[in-house]
């Protein structure tokens, strides 16, 4: 019983590993903004210069905050309220629409 298990722990650990390992280049741009609003120096300087450089040169230049992207919040999406996402109700969404059919078939009404 225990030989079955430590494959399954070997692949558990593994992901885990690939999975924090992945949290830094992705989360490194978004923590160095938040840094340099709060007035840490950062290099480079500018979200736009670092928008065109790689996520590991970045954190290779910016050890500092390799720390803080770990305790980044996560992102908030808004919620679809906008009457511009669709127009009517929800449920016209889901309303059959009216067929134009022959004598012989039924049709849909709303």
């Amino acid at each position: 019983m225990r030989r079955s298990f430590l494959p399954i722990i070997v692949v558990i650990a593994g992901l885990l590993a690939i999975w924090y390992a992945a949290v830094v280049p992705m989360n490194i741009k978004m923590a160095l903004t938040a840094a340099e609003r709060s007035g840490i120096a950062v290099t480079p300087v500018g979200a736009k210069e670092r928008r065109d450089r790689s996520a590991m040169l970045l954190v290779v230049q910016n050890t500092f905050a390799i720390k803080d992207t770990f305790a980044l919040e996560r992102p908030r999406l808004p919620a679809l309220t906008s009457s511009a996402a669709y127009s009517g109700t929800p449920r016209d969404r889901f309303r059959k629409k009216t067929v134009a059919s022959t004598p012989s078939r039924g049709h849909y009404r709303n």
